[in-house]
């Protein structure tokens, strides 16, 4: 993620180890494995009412094997079985998140003033 907060706000190291030690939440937080490495972490926060996806990343090495897209999925089918909502943002820089999100039925919630990030929403299916 370093690229995309560089291009859009600047590196400031400092800023970065305060705003992760501020908002890290090891409870929600998830270490997505692969043949037992590390390809990535996964932040889920859920209420009564939604699964928010708080972060996906996959490291380089593991994008574009469908681990993303997996993980979403899983977490899509759990929200379906207790009927809830699943919420999730994106950077706008992230073009290839956000065509992903789209097409595994996310819809853009429209809200105005925010030019760095998309939030998404899919409600649960009724089957």
């Amino acid at each position: 993620m370093r690229h995309y907060v560089e291009t859009i706000w600047g590196w400031d190291e400092e800023f970065q180890l305060a705003f992760h030690r501020d908002n890290y939440r090891p409870e929600d937080t998830f270490i997505i494995k692969v043949e037992d490495k590390s390809a990535g972490t996964v932040e889920v926060r859920e209420d009564e009412e939604k699964i928010f996806i708080c972060s996906l990343y996959i490291h380089p090495d593991y994008q574009g094997k469908s681990i993303g897209t997996s993980m979403i999925k899983d977490y899509l089918a759990s929200a379906d079985l207790q009927r809830k909502r699943t919420d999730l943002e994106v950077l706008r820089l992230n073009t290839r998140a956000l065509e992903l999100y789209k097409r595994l039925g996310f819809v853009e919630i429209i809200e105005k003033g925010d030019e760095v990030k998309h939030y998404l929403s899919r409600p649960f299916d009724n089957m």
